[in-house]
C-alpha cells in the first residue's frame, strides 16, 4: 500500500493502531514511560459487545501499576446488580438449568492461588475500557488521540520511519503520521497484519458462532442461587446450542450460539426479530420480558497464532497476533501481557545506542510472547467442552482434561526464556528465578506506607540486593535497593528475603522494568 502525502504531518515516537482493551493498555503504559504516541481508533466509543470479563492476577497486577486497582475492583463491585459473578449451570434451557459442581482445588486450576497484592476480577469488557480510556485521555501527556480514524496506507519505505495515512471516517480528510515504531493491536481481522505480509499458524480449526448482546430484564425469574457466569443449553429440536454469560447478572446478557450445530439452522442468517424468538427459547418457557437486541457480531473458536510478531518497525498485539476461544480467560489478559511487554522495549529501543542492542531488545518481545501464546491457544482449545473447562473430568473429555496445566502456569507463573526450543515454561513457585516474574510480598520503605515488592517496579530496571549483599550486579539499572535499609519486609523480616527469592543474604537479583527477573547472583 503506497503512501501519498497529505499535507498535514504528525511526528511521533510511536504508532497505535487500535484503541480496544490492549491498544487502550498500551497508550497506559507508553505513557508510564514517557514515550510519545500518536493512537488511532476507527470508532468513537467502545463497542458495546462484552467479550472479556475475568481479570487474571497479573492483569490486576498491571492495573495496579497504572493506578487503576481500585477503579476496575469498584466498577466490577457495582457491574453485578444481583448475586455475584461464578457459577455454571446446564441444561435445556436457562431457567431449566442445573448446576454444575466445581471440582475441589478450582481456584488452582484457574490460576488463582498465586500470591499477589491483588485479587482477579470479573468486570464487563467495556466498562474496563471506558476506565482505561478516561484515564489515557486524562493523562494524555505526549499522547495525541485519533478517535474516528482509521488507516488508509502503511509503509516502511527505509529504516528510520514507519509512515501511516490515516482518514478520519466522518470527513475523509487524510493526515501523514510518521512514527519511529508501530504496535498493531486491531484486532482478530488486523488489517495491519494482513498489510505486512504476516500469515497465521492455525492450531485447532474452532468452530463458527454468533455472539449476541441483548437486553432483558430477568430479574423476577432468577434468585441469586441461580446467577451464573456461564450458562450452556441445548435444544436438539429446535437446533438450538450456545452459551449464556452474565454480564449483571439481572438484565444484560450474552448468548454465544452454535452456528454449525444444526445443518438447517445458522443463527446468523437470522433477522434480530427471528433471533429473538431463539433467545426466548432459549431462556426458558416461562413468560419472558421483552428482549432487546443489541449488538451481534460473528466469530470463530479457532486458535491462530501470527508467525512472526514483527516486521521492521512494526509489531502485533492482542488479538492481532493471536486468536484463540474466552475458554480460560487467557487471549484478553495475554493482549494486555503483550502490551505491556512490549511497552517497556519500546521506551529502551528508543533510549538506545546501537541498533544491535535496539534489535535484541524489540526481538525479545515475539521470543517471550510468541510462544505463550501458542501455550494459551492450545490449552483454550482443551477447554471447548462446557464441564472440561472447570477441571470436570467425563468420558468424553477426559483426554482433553488429562492434557490441561493450570490456569496460573500460563497467566502468572510463566518463565522466559527457559526453553531454548521456543516452546513456553513455567515454575511450580515464583522464586526470584530468572525469566519470572518478582514474588510478592508485603514491605515498608520507611515511610509507614504498606507495599509491594512488584510497586517497586515499572519504569525502570532496579537491582534489590539482599541485606548482606556488598557487591552489586551491574546492567543500567537505576535503583538499587538493599533489604532491611532501603524497605524492610512486613512478614519475618529476618529471613524473608531468602525465603521469597530463594538465594542467600548476600544475593543480589536485577529485575526489569516489567518486572521479571533478568539476572541473579547466590
Amino acid at each position: 500500500m503506497t503512501v501519498a502525502s497529505p499535507q498535514v504531518q504528525r511526528r511521533t515516537s510511536v504508532v497505535v493502531v487500535g484503541g480496544g482493551l490492549v491498544g487502550l493498555s498500551l497508550g497506559l503504559f507508553l505513557q508510564q514511560h514517557r514515550v510519545p504516541f500518536v493512537l488511532i481508533e476507527r470508532n468513537n466509543d467502545p463497542v458495546p459487545l462484552p467479550r472479556a470479563r475475568g481479570f487474571a492476577l497479573r492483569t490486576m497486577e498491571f492495573f495496579r501499576q497504572l493506578g487503576l486497582q481500585e477503579e476496575v475492583e469498584k466498577a466490577a463491585a457495582s457491574a453485578w446488580k444481583m448475586g455475584s459473578f461464578g457459577g455454571v449451570r446446564f441444561g435445556q434451557s436457562m431457567l431449566q438449568s442445573e448446576a454444575i459442581k466445581f471440582p475441589e482445588g478450582m481456584s488452582k486450576h484457574m490460576g488463582a492461588g498465586e500470591p499477589s497484592p491483588c485479587k482477579m476480577c470479573a468486570c464487563p469488557q467495556p466498562e474496563v475500557e471506558a476506565i482505561l480510556k478516561r484515564n489515557l485521555l486524562h493523562r494524555g501527556a505526549d499522547a495525541d488521540f485519533r478517535f474516528g480514524h482509521e488507516v488508509a496506507a502503511l509503509e516502511q519505505n527505509n529504516a528510520e520511519v514507519v509512515s501511516v495515512r490515516i482518514r478520519d471516517t466522518a470527513t475523509g480528510i487524510e493526515e501523514l503520521i510518521l512514527g519511529d515504531y508501530l504496535v498493531a493491536a486491531d484486532g482478530g481481522r488486523s488489517l495491519i497484519r494482513h498489510e505486512l505480509g504476516l500469515s497465521l499458524e492455525e492450531l485447532d480449526p474452532g468452530h463458527p458462532f454468533l455472539n449476541v448482546f441483548f437486553e432483558c430484564d430477568l430479574a423476577a425469574l432468577l434468585t441469586e442461587k441461580r446467577t451464573f457466569s456461564q450458562c450452556e443449553i441445548e435444544q436438539k429440536e429446535r437446533g438450538i446450542k450456545g452459551i449464556f454469560a452474565s454480564m449483571n447478572n439481572t438484565d444484560k446478557w450474552v448468548l454465544h450460539l452454535h452456528r454449525d450445530f444444526d445443518p438447517k439452522l445458522d443463527p446468523a442468517s437470522l433477522s434480530d426479530e427471528d433471533l429473538v424468538k431463539v433467545i426466548r427459547s432459549a431462556i426458558g418457557p416461562e413468560p419472558i420480558p421483552a428482549i432487546k437486541i443489541l449488538n451481534r457480531s460473528e466469530w470463530h473458536s479457532a486458535v491462530r497464532v501470527a508467525r512472526a510478531y514483527r516486521k521492521g518497525r512494526a509489531f502485533l498485539a492482542g488479538d492481532a497476533a493471536h486468536n484463540m476461544p474466552p475458554w480460560g480467560g487467557f487471549n484478553g489478559n495475554s493482549g494486555i501481557a503483550d502490551a505491556h511487554n512490549i511497552a517497556w522495549r519500546l521506551a529502551a529501543a528508543l533510549h538506545a545506542d546501537a541498533k544491535e542492542e535496539t534489535d535484541a531488545i524489540l526481538d525479545g518481545y515475539e521470543q517471550e510472547r510468541r510462544p505463550l501464546a501458542r501455550l494459551a491457544g492450545t490449552q483454550a482449545a482443551l477447554r471447548k467442552d462446557l464441564e472440561g473447562r472447570f477441571g470436570i473430568r467425563t468420558e468424553s473429555n477426559k483426554q482433553q482434561v488429562d492434557q490441561q496445566i493450570d490456569g496460573g502456569a500460563i497467566l502468572m507463573r510463566y518463565q522466559y526464556g527457559n526453553d531454548t526450543s521456543g516452546k513456553a515454561s513455567s515454575v511450580k513457585t515464583l522464586e526470584g528465578q530468572v525469566g519470572t516474574r518478582f514474588p510478592h510480598a508485603w514491605i515498608d520503605m520507611g515511610d509507614g506506607i504498606k507495599r509491594s515488592t512488584l510497586d517497586l517496579f515499572g519504569k525502570e530496571s532496579v537491582i534489590l540486593a539482599g541485606p548482606e549483599a556488598k557487591e552489586m550486579l551491574r546492567g543500567g539499572a537505576v535503583r538499587t535497593l538493599k533489604a532491611s535499609k532501603d524497605f524492610h519486609f512486613l512478614d519475618h523480616p529476618s529471613t524473608q528475603w531468602t525465603t521469597l527469592t530463594g538465594t542467600t543474604q548476600v544475593g543480589t537479583i536485577l529485575v526489569r522494568p516489567d518486572g521479571f527477573v533478568k539476572e541473579r547472583t547466590s
